[in-house]
């Protein structure tokens, strides 16, 4: 959910970072709400900025990684 509301806002969450992992009641409304304002195309079907969801996922999954790699 978090890294389709940044997406959808341009990269801008309205939660932390850490929030989107440890989603917290305040942090699912105001994700939601992001997603009800910057998100339109997308919750109407528009899907054209998966490509961008999935390059988040890598770059994270990548992230994680190699923070895991130098414990």
């Amino acid at each position: 959910m978090g890294l389709v509301a940044a997406v959808a806002a341009g990269g801008r969450l309205d939660v932390n970072d850490r929030d989107t992992y440890a989603l917290s009641n305040e942090a699912v409304s105001a994700l939601a709400g992001q997603l009800r304002s910057s998100g339109q195309n997308m919750l109407r079907g528009d899907y054209s900025r998966v490509p961008a969801i999935s390059d988040m996922v890598r770059t994270r999954a990548e992230r994680l990684k190699q923070s895991s790699s130098r414990r």
